[in-house]
Formats: structure tokens, C-alpha cells, sequence
């Protein structure tokens, strides 16, 4: 029984739990996320699908520059990938990765892909908390009309896209925290 029941609720769709790292893994000089994202797209008439990829990165709440403005602005998928990829590099309090997909675009309706990612978090505080962002590539499915011997196949348009967050994430330091999220898409309107 866990102690804290709104926690357990939580847990079908995202866990967080203390990781290990492999013996060999270099020790992390401030944090470390380790990350899955498990997305699954259903539609009746969706043949196969697959995602290249994702961006992921954490924004610490007391981060008030304007990129972690735009990342926490941002509503929609294409807008957080950008935001993202924006202060890569440029705010030092944004710590960012990028996960490339599986390499198949052919899984069948229903089907999981998991992309993992790692996020390094440089030491600033002996506690941090912040926010985890996440957003996919497009998604890329091919889709039938009609039926045989009439069924046509075409592509979904590339705005189909992932956004994903996990607010009130606690970092400590040196320590690894392991998040996972999960999404299930409904193409049938694709």
C-alpha cells in the first residue's frame, strides 16, 4: 500500500523512482533524468506509423529568462520543439537532449514505441525543482480510404505531434531520478 495514495494513482501512466547507473556510467556533477516516452497511435484505417524522434528538457521554476518563458508559453507541440532547440545551448539553466526513434516507420496500429533520453542537470542548488518537456518529431502514418479493391493509402500531414510535461519534478544533487511518460493517440481523424 503506498503511502501516498494520489501517487499510485499516478503510477499507470508515469513512475518516478530512483535509477541506477551502470559501474562504468561517469557520476553526474549535478543531476541526472533518465528518461522513456511511450507513445502508441490506433486508428481502424492506419496501416503503419512511427516517430523519428523527440526533444526533451528541464526548466527549473526559478528560471526566469525569456526562453524558459517561451518553453513554459508554448501550447502546442511544434512551438515547444522550437522553444526548446532556442535555449539549447543559450540559457544555462535549461538542460536539454534529443532522442532519435527506432529507425521503424512501420509499426502497425496500436503498437509502442519507446524513445529513452538522458538529461544532464549542472549542480546549482543541493535541491532543484522545475519542469520536464517533452515534444515529438512528427509523427509519420500512412492511412487507407475506401476498401478493396478501391482502398488508397496517403500520408497524415506532419502536424501531428506530441507535447508532454511533468511539472513539480525535485532534483537532488548526484542523484539519477527516472521519469517515464506515456501517450496514446487517437488517428482516426488523421
Amino acid at each position: 500500500m503506498c503511502a501516498r495514495p494520489y501517487l499510485a494513482a499516478l503510477g499507470a501512466l508515469l513512475a518516478i523512482a530512483p535509477a541506477r547507473l551502470p559501474a562504468d556510467a561517469p557520476a553526474p556533477t549535478g543531476a541526472r533524468i533518465v528518461g522513456a516516452i511511450s507513445l502508441r497511435v490506433r486508428a481502424d484505417n492506419l496501416k503503419h506509423w512511427g516517430v523519428p524522434g523527440a526533444q526533451a528538457g528541464f526548466v527549473p521554476d526559478d528560471d526566469r529568462s525569456a526562453y524558459a518563458r517561451a518553453i513554459r508559453a508554448a501550447t502546442g507541440a511544434r512551438e515547444l520543439c522550437r522553444a526548446l532547440e532556442s535555449a539549447s545551448g543559450r540559457d544555462a539553466l535549461v538542460s536539454a537532449a534529443s532522442t532519435r526513434g527506432d529507425g521503424n516507420l512501420n509499426h502497425p496500429s496500436g503498437d509502442e514505441v519507446q524513445l529513452h533520453f538522458v538529461i544532464n542537470v549542472a549542480r546549482r542548488a543541493p535541491i532543484t525543482h522545475g519542469t520536464l518537456y517533452v515534444c515529438s518529431e512528427p509523427l509519420f502514418a500512412i492511412l487507407s480510404r475506401g476498401a478493396y479493391p478501391d482502398e488508397r493509402f496517403y500520408q497524415a500531414g506532419a502536424e501531428h505531434r506530441v507535447r508532454l510535461s511533468r511539472r513539480a519534478l525535485t532534483l537532488v544533487h548526484g542523484a539519477v531520478v527516472e521519469v517515464r511518460l506515456a501517450a496514446s493517440i487517437d488517428a482516426t481523424g488523421w
